[in-house]
């Protein structure tokens, strides 16, 4: 994970091992009270006084042996909102995009 500050944004970009719409799945299941599109590949999601927008940009896929699995490049920017309440909805995001493993 690479957080930077730009003022009094947060902004975070991680690589996430989805396709487009199990990413826009798995964000819905996340935050059920909504998502709004803000673009083709941007997203809003508001909780409480948090605002987080979230862009999308599609990655090289990743080889394991004769698997490819799709790489979504997410950049996750606190437009409002800040701590504690930042910290919990990004946690609640990370949940819904973690995979059952072996």
């Amino acid at each position: 994970m690479r957080v930077m500050s730009a003022g009094s944004r947060k902004r975070i970009e991680r690589e996430v091992g989805a396709t487009r719409a199990e990413f826009l799945r798995a964000l819905a299941l996340a935050h059920s009270p909504g998502v709004e599109a803000l673009g083709p590949d941007t997203y809003r999601v508001r909780s409480g006084d948090v605002v987080l927008d979230i862009s999308l940009f599609e990655a090289p896929p990743r080889r394991i042996a004769l698997i490819e699995i799709p790489v979504l490049k997410a950049v996750y920017e606190f437009v409002q909102g800040g701590g504690p309440d930042c910290e919990v909805l990004l946690a609640k995001l990370d949940r819904a995009m973690q995979r059952g493993g072996g």
